[in-house]
């Protein structure tokens, strides 16, 4: 073997992969042909990618840290020009290798191929094994390849260096990422047509939440730009545009097929739709709506069979209860978001447990997962009423064998673009419901699998409310919506400049020692489940979509940029959240006004991030639509 000349040179680009990347390197390692480089192009990760990388120990794996912007295509260029061998391979960070996949390909590319490509096991959660074999040669053609979709996979690919070279490697546009290696089989196959398919599975092609390619709009939409740019270098003629219509609606037919069988189907719909009426002629279109619609019919009977609800005083004490049917003891890991409020520590702590933190962008959806190996359970929130994407957390979930908890504090009434209700797409959903409606106090845990009804405990007897301060805000609020007049808004302004002078501010402030406080698990005051029986949903459902839309124009013009860019069909609005910096929102505030609401900066981080947290948790505030 000559270390110095490898013959094949292995291109990994990894971002914030660290729970997979080990594995790949190890199928990297495990190979049983050893002529080989391995290049690690690190988009700057910050979990334990460089820690994990240095403890091989292997002359033939490099670390380059290189920033993509975001387009994997540069990190795998990137890879390319660092590569010393005749031929390149790629693998995602991801996937991993069977130890004789080099062996059985360095076989093909000694016959002269240009490039090989083999067949994959695909797994994932909540989906079934199956094998796919890519090719065959005969569709490996540019004609074929554009008017039929992609049939060859990166992570099964290995290519001549020559030849990325000459063709300037992957293009690096924005709108190609996902589907710029699909560009790039296209261009190969105008320079060459040396192509060959093992007929056997040599790799492992694992689907997450956090895969590029298990985002299937997305993954869509860089497919039609790819298309789109090759159309454009062909000619008019009728009998072209008529096959580039054909085209498209097969595109729009497999995102329609891709989402179905990941269980969004009403979207699908959507997208069969799409397909449709771009052009009616592809085959299986019909069969595939009306099973998609079956499904849907389905579903949605067996949801209204499947959850159980036990009603509590507050969400903690919901919280606590669904920590301990899953079996949570002291010493064990519960994960969950840095950015949440404090108080919810009180519902781990209660049992004995540890947290266990992980981060979330400027978009609060997760950046890594905790590594560590004792998290028996993981709570997904879904803040402000915007449903939270859960693949990542079911493929964490089915990596590390801990429980699902969907935190659904700000999400009463609220359902994801499939209509499902928010706090019943887990094990376990918490709802805190007096966050949504003017009521004295009220939570829910909605148990989800049959698994866990016999672990919860039975609906504790509800209790009397003696204090009347409830009842009369309810009443007052009612009273300034419907009159439009500011009694409500005044006696709460008096009540607050009267906590500042006792206090020093004017909402209450969550103590640190709320981390730790015992817990009286209760349930909820009788009134309060009465209000929420009597309680018209359309109406609210519609104030609170209408509010949203209504501060959205009101605020455009200041500097300030909205959490969420747009409201999802299904989506009940706790509030309108925005970053923004002190001055802003007290613009905000007076211009809001009018509206009948409030604006307050959310949470009350844990002790353990306050410190050191990143600005966007410290500068998000809320119009409150309570």
């Amino acid at each position: 073997m000559n270390a110095s000349m490898p013959l094949i040179s292995i291109v990994i680009p990894t971002y914030n992969h660290a729970n997979f990347l080990k594995a790949a390197i190890d199928s990297v390692v495990a190979q049983t042909y050893r002529n080989w480089q391995a290049i690690i192009v690190n988009n700057f990760s910050d979990d334990n990618t460089i820690q994990i990388v240095s403890d091989f120990k292997d002359e033939r794996i490099s670390l380059i840290n290189f920033s993509n912007d975001g387009v994997i295509a540069a990190s795998r260029n990137e890879g390319i020009r660092n590569a010393r061998g005749e031929f390149v391979a790629f693998l995602d960070s991801d996937d991993i290798w069977r130890p004789e996949k080099l062996a059985r390909c360095v076989v093909a590319l000694a016959a002269g191929s240009d490039i090989v490509c083999h067949g994959e096991l695909w797994t994932g959660v909540d989906a079934p094994e199956r094998v796919v074999m890519y090719g065959p040669r005969s569709r490996a053609t540019y004609a074929k390849l554009l008017y039929r979709g992609n049939c060859i996979s990166t992570s099964a690919t290995i290519v001549r260096r020559s030849l990325l070279t000459r063709l300037n490697g992957f293009d690096e546009r924005p709108e190609f990422v996902t589907a710029e290696d699909y560009d790039l089989w296209m261009r190969i196959t105008r320079e060459t047509t040396n192509i060959s398919f093992v007929p056997e599975v040599l790799g492992e092609y694992r689907r997450h939440g956090g895969n590029a390619s298990n985002a299937v709009i997305k993954n869509m939409s860089a497919e039609l730009a790819v298309i789109e740019d090759h159309f454009s270098r062909q000619d008019r003629s009728f009998v072209r545009l008529c096959r580039q219509r054909h085209r498209r609606a097969r595109a729009f037919y497999g995102a329609a097929r891709a989402l179905d069988s990941t269980g969004t189907r009403a979207t699908s719909l959507k997208y069969f739709a799409r397909s449709f009426a771009t052009s009616p002629f592809v085959p299986r279109l019909y069969p595939a709506i009306a099973l998609t619609v079956a499904h849907c019919v389905a579903r949605r009977a067996s949801r209204r069979t499947m959850t159980e609800t036990r009603y509590f005083s507050i969400a903690r004490h919901a919280m606590a209860e669904a920590l301990r049917a899953i079996g949570i003891k002291s010493g064990d890991r519960v994960a969950l978001p840095e950015f949440i409020c404090r108080d919810l520590l009180a519902s781990i702590h209660h049992l004995g447990a540890q947290v266990a933190y992980y981060p979330v962008d400027e978009s609060l959806r997760p950046t890594r997962f905790p590594t560590e190996s004792d998290v028996r359970a993981i709570i997904a929130v879904n803040y402000f009423g915007f449903a939270q994407q859960l693949e990542p957390f079911r493929e964490y979930c089915r990596i590390s064998n801990a429980v699902l908890i969907e935190d659904n504090a700000h999400g009463f009434l609220s359902a994801d673009e499939n209509g499902a209700l928010l706090g019943t797409r887990a094990p376990f959903g918490i709802t805190s419901i007096r966050k949504t409606i003017r009521i004295a106090d009220g939570a829910s845990l909605s148990i989800n699998d049959q698994t866990y009804i016999d672990r919860v405990s039975p609906q504790l007897l509800p209790t009397s409310n003696k204090s009347l301060r409830p009842s009369i805000a309810r009443k007052f609020s009612t009273v300034d919506r419907k009159f439009h007049l500011p009694i409500f808004r005044t006696m709460r302004t008096l009540a607050r400049q009267m906590r500042k002078i006792k206090t020093g501010a004017t909402l209450p402030i969550s103590d640190p020692s709320s981390e730790t406080e015992p817990l009286m698990i209760a349930a909820p005051y009788r009134s309060s489940l009465r209000i929420l029986a009597q309680l018209n949903t359309e109406k609210e459902q519609a104030r609170r979509r209408r509010l949203y839309k209504q501060v959205d124009i009101a605020l455009a013009d200041l500097p300030l940029r909205p959490v969420y860019t747009s409201l999802p069909t299904g989506t009940i609005p706790y509030g309108y959240p925005f970053l923004s910096d002190d001055r802003t929102a007290k613009l905000a505030e007076k211009i809001t006004r009018g509206f009948g609401v409030e604006i307050i900066k959310w949470p009350d981080l844990p002790s353990a991030i306050e410190q050191g947290a990143p600005p966007h948790y410290k500068n998000i505030w809320l119009v409150n639509f309570l």
